[in-house]
């Protein structure tokens, strides 16, 4: 069994546990209780694979770790919640980390929604346009002799292809292999820190995926640390769940610097990487001796600044990508009726 649950089975899974345990129901009654619950059949599987760990006698964050459909981040505090005698507090803080995690992912998928349905359309739009009237009107355009320009003929060109079962064949299978391969680039490490830099740079995204990132570290950090797990030991379990590979080495970096006794704000800052509130928020945190509070707090500043950001990146998305599917439309029907002008000058 490998690869994590989803994020929405992970939170039914936990937020239920810890209701049953507040209630006082030992933990194979609840794992049993949520086996018989669960929609998905890898969901039952993993409830059915922690209760057999729990009777074996081992503790749930060994049987969570052993069944690899939870996060660095969950394993640990579970486990810090076993050792410190509040397992039921540990899975709240979990639950209510999972809620703003998924409620961020959604509103990201809603914002992505409509600026990916109107291009689906439009390339659809261009798509039906090429395959009907361009194809209609090439043998006009081909009888009638009339210079083409180059455009005209590449998408001449290119419809006429489609229609010819061999080089479309061969069109499919370069395709494949050069996808094939960008896809082995895009996950070996070079690719992976290429493109993370790509994103963080972009104009509308980057400031986004930043917040996003800052927010997942500083929310992850405040609940391990929150839960007695050392700092250096939560830094590297949060580096596990960053996306991209610039965040993962930014928070190594600072877990290798508080090693040396360099402190958490300074760590922070030598990274050039989270942003200054950030920074200014936890010295506040380290010198108030209040950095769980400060950490928890700085979460929740990012996540108002994902939302703002968001609404920001779904207002401005949405006439560019009409615009953009304009561009493309008058585009096919220039590249077909700038020719056919030509030839009805010519007639005439």
């Amino acid at each position: 069994m490998t690869g994590p649950l989803p994020a929405y089975d992970r939170l039914i899974l936990l937020g239920h546990l810890g209701r049953m345990l507040e209630a006082g129901i030992n933990m194979a009654r609840a794992l049993q209780a949520l086996s018989e619950q669960a929609t998905s059949e890898r969901a039952r599987d993993v409830m059915r694979l922690l209760l057999r760990h729990i009777d074996s006698g081992r503790a749930l964050s060994a049987a969570m770790a052993a069944s690899r459909a939870f996060s660095p981040l969950e394993v640990g505090v579970v486990r810090a919640g076993e050792l410190g005698g509040s397992l039921p507090e540990a899975l709240r803080r979990l639950l209510s980390h999972q809620e703003r995690d998924l409620g961020i992912a959604r509103q990201i998928h809603a914002s992505l929604l409509y600026p990916t349905v109107v291009m689906g359309c439009a390339f659809g739009l261009v798509i039906f346009l090429g395959q009907y009237l361009v194809a209609g009107l090439a043998p006009v355009l081909h009888q009638a002799r009339v210079p083409l320009p180059l455009i005209t003929r590449v998408v001449v060109g290119a419809v006429e292809m489609m229609h010819r079962p061999l080089p479309l064949f061969f069109l499919v299978v370069l395709s494949a292999l050069a996808g094939w391969r960008i896809l082995v680039w895009a996950r070996s490490p070079s690719g992976k820190t290429l493109i993370g830099r790509a994103f963080l740079r972009m104009p509308l995204v980057g400031p986004v995926m930043l917040s996003v990132e800052t927010q997942r570290v500083c929310e992850g950090l405040g609940i391990l640390y929150g839960c007695g797990i050392p700092m250096v030991t939560a830094l590297n379990q949060v580096a596990d769940m960053c996306t991209f590979e610039q965040t993962r080495e930014a928070v190594k970096t600072v877990a290798s610097d508080l090693q040396q006794g360099v402190r958490l704000s300074l760590a922070l800052k030598s990274t050039g990487f989270f942003p200054a509130v950030v920074i200014h928020m936890v010295g506040a945190g380290e010198e108030a001796g209040q950095l769980t509070h400060l950490l928890e707090k700085v979460s929740e500043y990012q996540e108002m600044q994902i939302r703002a950001s968001l609404e920001r990146f779904a207002a401005a998305i949405e006439p560019v990508s009409i615009v953009a599917m304009g561009i493309l439309v008058a585009g096919i029907i220039l590249v077909v009726f700038a020719p056919l002008y030509q030839v009805i000058a010519t007639l005439d």
